[in-house]
């Protein structure tokens, strides 16, 4: 990864994008990718940093997104500036060559504003799709994503699967086609685990995307120390490297309007989480689920999101910054009703501009 600044967030500002990643609301085939497309639209003429769309599958939880390169190239289309970034891209499933092939596609149709975060993938029945062993899935990710990498660059390169090049044979030497704008793909690594995880991207020069899902805040901070502390042993900048944090967020006139307007769609998307992770997300009930997600709704709404007013969230700001954080990207749809989360989009610009302003007035600029 080159250590170049990217030029939209040059200088050590903080940035603020808009993050998509889970609503599973039934919608009219009217309604379509409106949210979508409208934010980015948004987030284009406000001087937002990146829109981010992730991949799922199998499941209400995130149907609308099974292909994110399908979705970049439809932002590409109406927008100009913003970032268009994968949040993520599951890369065991998917050979090297058609990530390459598809983001390169992406960059030529944004003319040079795609990136795409690395995810490993945590659902087994997903890795039908692909030869991958899901046991090595983190050993595949590092493995793929530096093909796709190479083929970036302009190979050839060899396009074996780890697991076939462990076979006798031939290399399999092939180059991609478009070639992309950019001569460096962005890359990521997402992770809410490990500092392993963390110190691995680190040594591999690459920028990281996670959540405050299951840590706080004061983990995140240890773990980008750890991350900085392993570039620097590496050859990379410290301080190039990008720690990009997805948060729930939602911002308004007032406090009480906030909380009215998300405590139902929160706490049932955290109730869609909880079904998930016990491995029956179709089950009609799970023992205690909607305590726990009234109990988790607090917790998400006190400490691990930005809600109430820009005023309100900006300490939260401010926090995760102090932990290393670069890029805030604030994710929107987790089932408030469209209109009122693109209602709340100039409240979260408002947040933005207050902490720009902080930041210049702290460096002195």
């Amino acid at each position: 990864m080159t250590d170049r600044p990217d030029p939209r967030t040059a200088g050590g500002q903080p940035s603020f994008s808009l993050f998509f990643f889970s609503d599973d609301r039934e919608r009219s085939k009217e309604a379509g990718y409106h949210l979508v497309l409208e934010a980015a639209k948004f987030a284009d003429a406000e001087g937002f940093d990146s829109i981010w769309v992730p991949e799922r599958h199998f499941n209400k939880f995130g149907a609308p997104y099974p292909n994110p390169a399908v979705l970049a190239a439809g932002i590409a289309t109406v927008t100009e500036r913003v970032g268009i970034r994968a949040g993520s891209v599951v890369v065991p499933l998917h050979h090297p060559v058609r990530i390459a092939e598809e983001w390169a596609m992406v960059d030529n149709l944004s003319r040079g504003r795609v990136g795409i975060a690395a995810a490993s993938g945590w659902s087994p029945g997903d890795f039908f799709l692909s030869d991958a062993d899901y046991g090595r899935r983190r050993e595949e990710t590092f493995e793929r994503i530096d093909t796709v990498r190479a083929l970036w660059r302009g190979g050839p390169v060899d396009v074996r699967t780890p697991g076939a090049r462990e076979d006798a044979g031939e290399q399999l030497l092939r180059t991609t086609y478009p070639r992309p704008v950019q001569p460096e793909l962005p890359t990521w690594i997402a992770t809410v685990g490990t500092r392993e995880t963390w110190v691995r991207a680190g040594e591999c020069g690459y920028h990281v995307l996670t959540a405050l899902v299951a840590t706080t805040l004061d983990d995140i901070a240890g773990h980008v120390r750890s991350y900085r502390e392993a570039r620097a042993r590496s050859g990379h900048a410290p301080e190039a490297g990008r720690v990009t944090m997805m948060i729930h967020t939602f911002l308004g006139p007032s406090e009480t309007e906030v909380r009215a307007t998300v405590h139902e769609p929160l706490v049932q998307y955290i109730e869609t989480h909880i079904s998930q992770a016990s491995g029956h997300p179709d089950a009609p009930d799970v023992a205690g689920k909607r305590s726990l997600a009234e109990f988790a709704f607090e917790r998400y709404y006190t400490h691990n999101g930005l809600f109430g007013t820009p005023e309100t969230a900006l300490p939260v700001v401010d926090r995760l910054l102090a932990a290393g954080v670069d890029e805030i990207a604030c994710l929107i749809d987790f089932g408030v009703e469209d209109e009122a989360v693109l209602q709340g989009l100039p409240y979260i610009a408002m947040l933005r501009r207050s902490a720009l302003e902080r930041h210049r007035e702290g460096s002195g600029d």
